[in-house]
């Protein structure tokens, strides 16, 4: 894929793309009612909660789709990037998004792709929100997850409803 490319949306746990990105379509539930992934009582299925706070690989679009050890980053290494590069709001090959580079010189263009709601399309071109595998740990709101999100202005790591279609970019094991 071509940096400039958004790839793929998906749910987060979820991998493959769909047509409907909202809680009916979701395969862990809706937002009171999870069946995975969930650290609070009150919002699992009849009670249910487990402990898994980070995407499994068969829950996750980067490992089954790309193979070979990738995988979605975590929250921290969302935080890590943020922290060690510097940004800036720019075009590659005609499409917005943003572009950090490291202290060694090397960087990476996110496009701005934009989110799925339903089944629109929504924000393409003027923000970019990318899955982290964290969920929304410690705030009582297991129905979201952690991603990376960007525009012009700003960029940083928020809470999303997981029924929501997202891209994933992989990292790999060094």
């Amino acid at each position: 894929m071509a940096p400039e490319q958004d790839g793929y949306y998906y749910s987060w746990g979820e991998i493959m793309p769909k047509d409907y990105y909202d809680w009916y379509h979701y395969a862990y539930g809706d937002e009171h009612q999870l069946t995975k992934y969930c650290d609070n009582p009150a919002y699992g299925l009849h009670g249910f909660f487990d402990t898994l706070t980070i995407l499994e690989p068969d829950d996750d679009a980067a490992t089954a789709n790309m193979g070979n050890g990738a995988r979605t980053p975590t929250y921290g290494e969302w935080s890590e990037l943020i922290s060690n590069t510097t940004s800036e709001w720019t075009t590659h090959n005609g499409k917005y998004g943003r572009r950090f580079t490291g202290s060694n010189g090397s960087t990476l263009f996110l496009p701005a792709a934009g989110v799925y709601f339903f089944t629109d399309l929504e924000d393409s071109g003027s923000s970019g929100y990318y899955w982290s595998s964290s969920l929304y740990v410690g705030h009582n709101f297991p129905e979201n997850a952690y991603a990376f999100g960007f525009s012009y202005y700003s960029q940083g790591m928020d809470p999303e409803n997981r029924d929501l279609g997202l891209p994933v970019r992989a990292v790999r094991a060094r």
